[in-house]
């Protein structure tokens, strides 16, 4: 069912490969667990295993790293936000529908839970969460005899579907197709940051590039990549309808392999993300990883 609206914590007692994870941390210390993905010198994503090639530092303050555990471990919740609004109507209109119902099938387990939340005309729309991938292809299906309308309202759909994510256990994970466009929008891209930041959601964003945008729009649009690397995820451009399945499998690979790393936090109540910087200590690997996070335990 469509419908229009208006208007954190994982267990750290986990699982690694087969023994059971226990962690305590000394006093004025929280574990927490970090959701990030590992990248070889050819950008292919992999589970790192070893703890002692993980670096954390909080507020530049080295933190212990207790374990590592495969993201799959926890259940995803994947949000999709669909950019409906007028800007997409003369540009690849449609062309994500086919490659998101595959990405949804390849990603989602029977356990997972998904939601979907689009923007037309000055309205945000959302789904009920549904279990598995089966309801994704019936959504988006209805989704494209609607047609593209209206203002864009992508930060205050994406800070909808963020919200939304963030009462559920486990991986959070928005993946969000548009132009980058906003022109409608109460809130700001810092505040979005600091949101999803807050709870623990990562953010991929497929962006449709439109040859006609203003220069000063498109750099506007563009910022959309700052989000998503603030976040520990990618941002990818797509020109053609073609472009769309290969961007979709990259971050589909990006998600199955992400590595949860358990590590200690400094406490603080006010729930305000703290600066964070995740790295290996083996030579030419790369870390998508939040660039601040909250000390909560997910």
């Amino acid at each position: 069912m469509l419908r229009f609206c208006f208007g954190i914590a994982a267990v750290l007692s986990g699982v690694w490969f087969g023994s059971t994870l226990e962690i305590q941390d000394p006093l004025g210390q929280e574990p927490t667990v970090t959701a990030v993905t590992f990248l070889s010198e050819k950008g292919v994503p992999f589970l790192e295993t070893d703890p002692s090639t993980v670096l954390v530092r909080e507020r530049a303050k080295l933190k212990e790293v207790h374990a590592l555990s495969p993201g799959e471990q926890q259940p995803l919740v994947l949000g999709l936000v669909l950019d409906r609004s007028g800007s997409r109507r003369e540009q690849l209109p449609d062309a994500e529908n086919e490659p998101l119902k595959n990405f949804a099938t390849s990603l989602l387990r029977p356990t997972d839970r998904v939601f979907l939340h689009f923007y037309s005309n000055r309205q945000i729309g959302s789904t009920e969460t549904a279990t598995g991938s089966g309801e994704v292809s019936e959504w988006i299906n209805r989704l494209a005899s609607n047609g593209n309308q209206g203002y864009s309202l992508l930060y205050d759909a994406m800070n909808q579907a963020i919200e939304r994510a963030k009462r559920e256990p486990g991986r959070r994970v928005l993946v969000v197709v548009s132009d980058g466009l906003d022109n409608a929008s109460r809130l700001q891209l810092e505040e979005l940051i600091e949101a999803a930041q807050r709870g623990g959601v990562v953010v991929h964003f497929v962006q449709v590039e439109d040859p006609q945008m203003h220069p000063v729009a498109r750099r506007r649009a563009g910022q959309v990549g700052n989000l998503a690397e603030a976040t520990g995820g990618a941002a990818l451009k797509v020109r053609r309808a073609t472009d769309f399945a290969p961007a979709l499998e990259r971050i589909a690979s990006l998600v199955k392999n992400q590595t949860l790393v358990h590590h200690s936090c400094e406490a603080d109540k006010s729930g305000k993300p703290r600066s964070l910087k995740i790295g290996s200590n083996r030579k030419k690997v790369k870390v998508l990883y939040p660039k601040a996070s909250s000390c909560t335990a997910g």
